[in-house]
């Protein structure tokens, strides 16, 4: 249940639980800055599915759909893309789909976007049992590049 001004406590963990797997994942420690943010965009074929968008530094942004519970192959689909502050598109990956059954699904990608402040947003598709819903996530907050 949604808390009225605030964020679900399914969206509050993954949005924790992105935070904290960015940080050990890659060693950095609190000196890596990590911006992150969850909604829903629908449901279908017995799920619920949630897009997550995070940009982390030095200028990489993850698109992540996830699923209410596992999901068969091909129902989850992801695109990343990394925009420069003033809305222009840095680099995008390609939508991409998951090639076995899994509960939640990224694409990612990175690159040079100038000497700015950038954000993540991503496209995300879930199966709802004939055709794909689509869904682009809110933007994560201005990370500023070291």
């Amino acid at each position: 249940m949604r808390k009225r001004g605030g964020m679900s406590r399914f969206s509050k963990f993954i949005t924790g639980a992105t935070i904290v797997a960015f940080l050990m994942g890659t060693g950095a420690g609190a000196a890596m800055a990590v911006a992150s943010s969850t909604t829903s965009f629908g449901s279908g074929a017995g799920f619920t599915y949630h897009m997550r968008s995070s940009a982390i530094q030095p200028a990489r942004a993850y698109g992540t759909t996830i699923a209410s519970a596992t999901a068969p192959s091909g129902y989850l689909g992801a695109q990343a893309r990394l925009f420069h502050q003033n809305g222009v598109l840095c680099t995008a990956s390609s939508m991409v789909y998951s090639t076995s059954a899994t509960s939640q699904f990224s694409a990612n990608v990175g690159g040079h976007c100038g000497y700015d402040n950038y954000y993540a947003m991503g496209v995300n598709r879930g199966w709802n049992g004939s055709n794909y819903i689509q869904g682009i996530s809110t933007p994560t907050p201005y990370i500023a590049l070291p």
